[in-house]
């Protein structure tokens, strides 16, 4: 295992990893046409030992109305792999977004019979609106079941690409572009507007 440091990020990666490039372009990769399925800017992830952590920060503590999104491919699935979390230690209760098998899992609820398909980039935007889930998948709402968790703020990391770091074994299988934290509630017109293209940095509500 080696540990790659940049700005405030930690990139875990083995060292056969060759593909892993630096934190900051997953969040400054050039526009994506709807159609585009090759991204040169995104971070691989091996399926066993590689992610990004980044280090608690008041910020990042977010327990209502916020969003989460991110363009993802998945090489192979199995199990729960993680996408973005900040939930790693017994009874954090941070917010979560993850792989479950070719399902997807926001906070403890699930899709159902979704059927991620490999070597196809998804857009995921998953939406936390004073308790309500919804989660859209290429700008398009998708079902959620089960009991959603009651997120607090912790001290725990904020990974991408690994699920619940007191367990072993939940590391996305593929890539991730274009991760995204919103303090705020994103309405289904905004993901559909921003999700092919850049951020200037400065738009309110990002983290």
């Amino acid at each position: 295992m080696k540990t790659k440091h940049h700005a405030s990020f930690v990139i875990r990666h083995s060292a056969c990893a060759a593909a892993l490039v630096t934190a900051i372009t997953l969040f400054t990769a050039a526009p994506r046409a709807p159609a585009q399925t090759v991204w040169t800017n995104a971070l691989s992830f091996d399926g066993v030992d590689d992610y990004v952590q980044v280090a608690d920060a008041d910020p990042l503590d977010l327990t209502n109305n916020y969003t989460l999104e991110c363009w993802f491919k998945a090489a192979g699935f199995g199990g729960l792999r993680g996408l973005i979390g900040k939930y790693h230690t017994p009874n954090a209760n941070g917010y979560l977004l993850r792989l479950t098998g070719s399902n997807l899992d926001f906070d403890a609820m699930t899709t159902a019979s979704l059927n991620l398909q490999t070597s196809v980039w998804y857009h995921v935007a998953a939406v936390n609106s004073n308790g309500t889930r919804r989660l859209y998948l290429n700008g398009q709402p998708k079902a959620l079941s089960g009991t959603p968790l009651t997120i607090q703020a912790n001290t725990d990391p904020l990974c991408l690409g690994r699920d619940y770091l007191a367990a072993s074994g939940r590391v996305l299988n593929g890539q991730m572009d274009e991760v995204r934290i919103w303090n705020a509630v994103r309405s289904q017109a905004e993901i559909q507007t921003a999700m092919y293209h850049p951020l200037a940095g400065n738009e309110a509500g990002l983290v």
